[in-house]
C-alpha cells in the first residue's frame, strides 16, 4: 500500500508538472523543432533544387548559380526564406527554354488574327514583364508572361506608354506598334529589331551627353504627366546584383542600350512607363502601384549610384 501510494503520489506531481508547463514554453519547444526541419531543408534545398531547374528550362546563367549559392549559404543564415525565394525568382525568370512559343504563348496569341506564327522565331531576351521572340525577320514580338500579366497595365495604357516614348524621345525610339484583342484584354508589341548594347558607367563623352538629355525630358514627363521611364529594367537588375558580389562584372542598364555602326546612340527598346500616380483601386491595382513604387526607387538608386544623375 505504501508503495502505491508513493507511485500515484509520483505520477500526479508529473501530471501536475506536464498539465502546469507554461504555453510559451512549450512553444517555443515546438517552434526550435520546426525551425530545425526547416533549416534542415535549406541546407538540402540547392542540391535539389538547382538540378531540377537545369533539366527543367535548359539553360541557367552560371552567374547566377553562383550568386544563389554564395546567397543561400552567407546571407541565408540570416534572412533563409527571404534570400532563397528571392534568388529563385531571379533564376527562373533568367531562364529561357530554347523554343519558338510555349503552350501558353500559342493559346495566348489565337486572339490575335493578325499575328503570323509561322513568322514566329527563337527567344532574342526575355524581361520582367514579356519574352521576346524573333518575328518576321527584322523585328521582335513580345508577348506578356503568364505570371505577370494579371499585374501588367491595360493595353490602352501599354498603347499610350509606345506613343509617349515616340513622342518624346523620337531619336531614341523604336518603331513600335501595339496589338490589342477585340476584347481589348489582350496585347502583344511588335517592334523593330536593331543590334544593341547594354549601356554601361563606362560611357562615351558622346553617350553620356545623351544621357543627360534623356534624364532631363524624363522629368519634364513626369511633372507633366506623373510618368517616368524604366531605366534599368530586369536584365539591368541582374547585372547591378551581380556586380554587387563579383567586382570583375561593371554594372549595366539594359532600358538604355547602345546602337552600334558610325553615329553611336542611345536606343530604349522597352516602351513600359512607370506611372507614379496608378490609381489602387482593385487588388490588381495595388500590386501594381507597389511594384511601380519599388521600380522607381531601384531605378532611383541604380542610376544615383552608378551614373551620378537624379531621375527626378
Amino acid at each position: 500500500m505504501l508503495l502505491q501510494s508513493l507511485h500515484n503520489d509520483a505520477d500526479e506531481r508529473q501530471n501536475f508538472q506536464i498539465n502546469h508547463v507554461p504555453k510559451k514554453l512549450v512553444a517555443v519547444v515546438h517552434l526550435r523543432r520546426e525551425f530545425r526541419i526547416f533549416s534542415t531543408f535549406l541546407v538540402l534545398q540547392p542540391f535539389v533544387v538547382l538540378p531540377i531547374l537545369c533539366l527543367k528550362v535548359h539553360f541557367v546563367d552560371p552567374y547566377l548559380i553562383g550568386l544563389f549559392v554564395r546567397g543561400h549559404f552567407i546571407t541565408g543564415l540570416r534572412y533563409p526564406k527571404f534570400c532563397t525565394g528571392f534568388l529563385l525568382v531571379i533564376l527562373w525568370y533568367n531562364s529561357a527554354p530554347d523554343m519558338a512559343l510555349t503552350s501558353f504563348e500559342q493559346r495566348y496569341l489565337s486572339n490575335f488574327p493578325d499575328i503570323d506564327p509561322a513568322e514566329i522565331g527563337g527567344i532574342v531576351g526575355s524581361g520582367a514583364e514579356h519574352r521576346v521572340h524573333r518575328y518576321n525577320g527584322g523585328q521582335v514580338l513580345k508577348i506578356p508572361r503568364p505570371l505577370a500579366r494579371p499585374y501588367l497595365s491595360p493595353p490602352g495604357v501599354v498603347a499610350r506608354d509606345a506613343e509617349l516614348m515616340m513622342r518624346h524621345f523620337p531619336e531614341h525610339s523604336l518603331p513600335t506598334s501595339v496589338h490589342r484583342d477585340r476584347k481589348d484584354e489582350r496585347y502583344v508589341v511588335v517592334q523593330d529589331r536593331e543590334r544593341l548594347s547594354n549601356l554601361t558607367p563606362k560611357a562615351q563623352p558622346e553617350l553620356r551627353q545623351q544621357l543627360e538629355d534623356i534624364v532631363r525630358r524624363n522629368r519634364e514627363m513626369i511633372r507633366r504627366y506623373g510618368i517616368s521611364l524604366d531605366f534599368v529594367g530586369w536584365d539591368g537588375l541582374k547585372e547591378c546584383l551581380i556586380s554587387s558580389v563579383n567586382s570583375s562584372r561593371s554594372p549595366a542598364i539594359s532600358n538604355l542600350c547602345v546602337a552600334g555602326g558610325e553615329e553611336r546612340r542611345i536606343i530604349m527598346p522597352d516602351t513600359s512607363m512607370i506611372s507614379l500616380s496608378e490609381s489602387a483601386a482593385s487588388r490588381s491595382g495595388v500590386i501594381r502601384t507597389s511594384l511601380f513604387r519599388v521600380t522607381f526607387l531601384v531605378n532611383q538608386m541604380v542610376m544615383r549610384k552608378c551614373f551620378g544623375m537624379e531621375i527626378k
